[in-house]
């Protein structure tokens, strides 16, 4: 399944083949998916969303200046129980895409939880992205990193969107989608690509009021 989703070079593309292909682990469980246990399921829908998040990274764009130089290494910390799997995962996809965030090469590291508040300016040094797993949905405003310009941060499950990250990936209707919070971008001094926002069958504008 990684292998044909490298193949697309086209993100939309990419993005109707994982939702097709979603859509059929969940319904039809004598398929090649449906035929494991559950924790394989839990193993395949976290390869979706390292895909789904992999291909964020190119339709994001960062201010220069909040940026390490351009010969440095940017960091991409995931946070969470079962951080280092999902970690092994995404840098898997992004070594396989060559996906970097503006010429810079990506480090992906995994942390079992958010550092302590005098921790974190050494073990996030140069670090653009934060991706939180479920488990920390209700402690990840505690990373005073967030709330900093020049850090993309994401979340599993609607309430990170909700509550002011930049993007939380979801299940709906069977499908893992982007549900993008534009003000969660423009805060953080952040762009997000409106070719990513037109893909209405794999992208949700976060509306307050909706």
């Amino acid at each position: 399944m990684l292998s044909l989703i490298t193949k697309f070079k086209d993100f939309a593309k990419a993005m109707r083949f994982a939702s097709f292909a979603m859509v059929t682990f969940c319904i039809c469980p004598n398929s090649s998916f449906g035929k494991t246990d559950s924790s394989e399921n839990a193993r395949t829908e976290s390869r979706f969303k390292a895909a789904y998040l992999a291909h964020l990274l190119h339709y994001s764009t960062w201010a220069e200046e909040d940026l390490p130089s351009a010969d440095s290494t940017v960091g991409l910390a995931v946070v969470g129980e079962g951080s280092q799997h999902f970690a092994q995962v995404l840098l898997f996809l992004i070594d396989e895409l060559k996906i970097t965030i503006q010429g810079r090469k990506v480090k992906v590291f995994s942390l079992a939880r958010i550092p302590d508040a005098d921790e974190e300016k050494e073990v996030f040094k140069d670090c653009a992205v934060v991706y939180f797993l479920q488990s920390e949905e209700d402690r990840w405003s505690e990373c005073t990193l967030c709330n900093k310009k020049g850090v993309l941060a994401i979340g599993e499950g609607a309430r990170f969107a909700r509550n002011g990250a930049c993007v939380s990936i979801v299940r709906s209707r069977n499908r893992v989608k982007l549900l993008v919070n534009r003000e969660g971008y423009s805060s953080r001094n952040l762009k997000v690509s409106s070719r990513l926002l037109r893909l209405r069958s794999a992208v949700e504008i976060y509306k307050k009021d909706g």
